[in-house]
């Protein structure tokens, strides 16, 4: 099974930067949901997808800045 961050195309570093604000925007959308809400296991776990993914576009994204020097 590949990591999301050997998936992404490393060659344009915008669209890697771009995604990393959408999903972070995606995760506060279920934070916010958990709190105004209550508790709800499918929110819970989009927050530790998403989450999942950040963390994979963030190190795409180093990986890409590497490569680009």
């Amino acid at each position: 099974m590949k990591l999301l961050r050997d998936k992404i195309e490393l060659k344009n570093i915008n669209i890697i930067n771009m995604q990393i604000p959408a999903t972070n925007k995606a995760i506060e959308f279920y934070e916010d949901y958990i709190i105004e809400k209550g508790s709800y296991n499918y929110a819970q776990s989009r927050i530790i997808a998403l989450t999942s993914d950040l963390t994979e576009y963030m190190i795409a994204r180093e990986n890409a800045e590497e490569n680009s020097i």
